[in-house]
C-alpha cells in the first residue's frame, strides 16, 4: 500500500520509548514499567492510522547496554526494523533522555552512530526530549533546542519538550496532541543504509565531551555579550529618559545650569 508510512521510535533504554508509543496510539500496547535494566529486548510494532494515513510504528531496544552480546541483538533488531521498511518513506523519532536537564554524552553517541548507517533526514527527523521537570527554567527549551542543533549537526523537523508524566495525567491529550501534530508535520523519506552500525563508546564519548565543553563554552560567552548588549542598551535609554524628563519639566530659570550639566556628562 503506497499510504503506508514507517515511524521508527529509536532512543537509549530509560528514555521512555515504549511509553510515548502508547500515548502516540492512545492505548498500552508497548511494554514500558520503571526498572534498572532494558524493558524492550524485541522490535516491537502496530499498524495505527493517524489523519487518513496508515503508521506502521516501531518501538526498538536501545542501542547502548552493559554487556556486548545485548548491543549486538540491539543492532539486529535496528536493522530488522529498517529493513522492513526499505520500501516505505520513514519518519523516526529519537528520543532523548537527560540528566538533571542535561543531555546525556549516550543519547548522543547512539543517534550518531544509527546516523552513521541510515542517515536522517532533517526534515523526516523528530528529536524529543523526554521526563522533563515541568518547573523548569523558562530559557532551558530554547537553550537546550540550540544545543541539540550544534551537537546533532542538523535541524530536526521537529524539536519536542516532553514533561513528566504518567497515564492519568491531566497533560496526557496535550501531550499527545504535541506528538501528533509534530508527525503530521514532518515529511517521510525513504532511509537506506550506507554503514554497518558501528558503536565505538570510548572514542565517541570522548570526542562527545569535546563538543559539549566548547558548545557550552560558547554558550556562556554568547550569554555574556547578550547582557553587555542588554546593559548598554537599558543605559541608553536611562540616559535618553532623563534627557527627555530634563527639556520638559526643567524650570526656565535653570535652564542654562541644567543644560551646561547635562553636556558635561
Amino acid at each position: 500500500m503506497s499510504d503506508i508510512c514507517g515511524l521508527i521510535i529509536l532512543g537509549n533504554s530509560g528514555v521512555g520509548k515504549g511509553f510515548l508509543a502508547n500515548i502516540i496510539v492512545n492505548k498500552p500496547h508497548f511494554k514500558h514499567e520503571f526498572s534498572a535494566r532494558s524493558v524492550t529486548h524485541r522490535t516491537e510494532s502496530i499498524m495505527y492510522m493517524l489523519d487518513d494515513k496508515y503508521y506502521i510504528i516501531y518501538n526498538i531496544p536501545g542501542l547502548i547496554e552493559g554487556d556486548e552480546e545485548r548491543i549486538a541483538l540491539n543492532k539486529q533488531e535496528i536493522n530488522r526494523a529498517f529493513e522492513e521498511q526499505k520500501e516505505n518513506p520513514l519518519i523516526i523519532i529519537y528520543v532523548f533522555g537527560h540528566q538533571n536537564g542535561r543531555i546525556r554524552n549516550e543519547d548522543i553517541t547512539t543517534f550518531r552512530t544509527i546516523n552513521n548507517s541510515y542517515p536522517f533526514y532533517s526534515n523526516s527527523l523528530i528529536t524529543i526530549v523526554n521526563g522533563l521537570l515541568p518547573d523548569r527554567p523558562n530559557t532551558y527549551n530554547q537553550d537546550t533546542q540550540t544545543t541539540l542543533i550544534d551537537l546533532l549537526g542538523m535541524i530536526p523537523g521537529e524539536i519536542c519538550f516532553i514533561d513528566q508524566l504518567n497515564s492519568n495525567d491531566s497533560n496526557y491529550d496535550k501531550v499527545r496532541q504535541q506528538l501528533i501534530n509534530a508527525i503530521l508535520n514532518v515529511h517521510p523519506r525513504i532511509h537506506s543504509k550506507v554503514n554497518d552500525i558501528n558503536l565505538v563508546i570510548t572514542q565517541d564519548v570522548s570526542k562527545l565531551k569535546q563538543d559539549l565543553n566548547m558548545i557550552f563554552n560558547k554558550m556562556n560567552i554568547e550569554q555574556q555579550e547578550h547582557k553587555d548588549t542588554m546593559r548598554y542598551m537599558e543605559q541608553e535609554y536611562e540616559a535618553k529618559k532623563c534627557l527627555s524628563g530634563n527639556y520638559v519639566l526643567i524650570d526656565k530659570r535653570r535652564f542654562s545650569f541644567v543644560f551646561i550639566n547635562i553636556l558635561l556628562i
